[in-house]
Formats: C-alpha cells, structure tokens, sequence
C-alpha cells in the first residue's frame, strides 16, 4: 500500500482518539490546573474539539491545549497524525511540508518538540505502541 494511500484514510476523529489515547492514557486533564475532566458534557466536548469547560478553575480551554505538542499552534489532530507517520517513513521534513501544504519550518518546529518531549519523558514509546 503506497504512503499516499494511508495518508488519506486518516480522519480527524480517528486522529483525535489515537491522539487522546496516547497523550492522555489516565483520561482528560485540565492543561490549566491539572483537574481531571469528568462531566460527561465536559468530555463530550472535548471529544468534539469544542471548548471544554473545568470545574477546577471555573473556566474553559481548548482541547488542544491539553496535548503538549500541540498546544499553541494550529495543527490539526489529523495533520499532527500524518506528520509523525511521515516522520516514521523517514521523509524530509521538507516532503513533510509538501505532503501536508505547512512550511518546512513549521514542519521542523513540530517535530522539534516532538524530540524534546521524547527527550524529557519516557513515553516517547507510545508514539509506536498506539
């Protein structure tokens, strides 16, 4: 199966699951206070991307923000997918960049923060496990 291939089946709740399955294994956490989110509306929404709301803090966030390498930029769950299986397949973060219509040093900055994550943590395993 060419690359291209897989690339294109990748939606965005599916990116977004695998997303919150690997980032966020002991559920969702408030990126402000550190609440765990319980609520079902609360988690309904962030399943949604929608603005999630936490009791802790008394406010909302973006579900992004709760993802630490992608809080602050606008990278889709499904491009953040995408980039990291090209990343994986060895491609230049210059093909990235191409593949995914982003600048190569956005591409770069991306998977800069991927390497520092990897660096200050153990889990950078589970970016394979899935």
């Amino acid at each position: 199966m060419k690359l291209d291939s897989v690339l294109d089946i990748i939606d965005r709740p599916t990116a977004w699951a695998w997303i919150c399955r690997t980032y966020l294994p002991d559920g969702v956490v408030c990126p402000v206070c550190g609440h765990v989110i319980t609520g079902d509306r609360a988690l309904a929404s962030f399943v949604a991307l929608e603005r999630t709301y936490c009791t802790g803090h008394k406010s909302a966030f973006r579900p992004l923000s709760a993802i630490a390498p992608l809080r602050g930029t606008e990278w889709a769950p499904e491009e953040f997918v995408k980039l990291l299986m090209l990343h994986l397949a060895e491609q230049s973060a210059s093909d990235i960049a191409a593949l995914l219509g982003k600048s190569a040093g956005c591409v770069r900055d991306m998977l800069g923060r991927l390497a520092v994550l990897d660096h200050k943590t153990t889990t950078g395993d589970r970016l394979l496990d899935g």
